[in-house]
């Protein structure tokens, strides 16, 4: 009986153990996913970690810009060299906003709704002007692009059987 006791406590102390490792490995990728999602790639912004999965208006306005400049880099291979004076500038448009809602973040709560009254339409016109880019890249473009290439021919069909050779001539050997 003393044995069945000692086995079902051991047993109950692997569950345990395991359990509290999975919650502690779960809570560290979670952090690091937080820290990965907050940042912007490509704009370069320090915004607080909470923004990552918050469900403030400030983090939700830069979840809205984090995905706008997404689309913009998911489709940068489709860009003509045009284009990349535009999406420098819509880049640089995102840096701004995520500035100023830094900014709002850090300002009274009182003082908060005008503000992100005022930014809301930009991260909109943003939005527009991103997907407009993505959507058609080289609409306003003065630069014309290359044509397309025209497919390549398919190759002439592979005879089943080579063509038999002439038989080879030896030369004569002098006597």
């Amino acid at each position: 009986m003393g044995l069945i006791i000692i086995i079902v406590l051991l047993i109950g102390l692997l569950v345990v153990a395991g359990v509290g490792i999975g919650a502690l490995a779960l809570a560290r990728s979670s952090s690091k996913a937080a820290k990965q999602n907050a940042a912007i790639p490509g704009v370069d912004v320090a915004v607080p970690q909470e923004w990552a999965l918050g469900h403030d208006p400030e983090a939700r306005l830069h979840r809205r810009i984090a995905t706008a400049v997404a689309s913009l880099d998911n489709t940068i291979g489709q860009a003509g060299v045009a284009d990349l004076e535009t999406r420098a500038g819509l880049l640089n448009d995102a840096a701004d906003l995520d500035r100023k809602l830094v900014a709002i973040w850090s300002l009274p709560r009182q003082a908060k709704p005008a503000a992100l009254a005022e930014v809301e339409p930009r991260i909109a016109a943003l939005e527009s002007a991103s997907t407009a880019q993505v959507l058609n890249p080289d609409a306003g473009s003065s630069t014309p692009r290359l044509p397309e290439m025209p497919p390549i021919p398919p190759l002439p069909p592979i005879a089943a059987e080579p063509p038999a050779a002439a038989p080879r001539q030896e030369p004569e050997q002098p006597a």
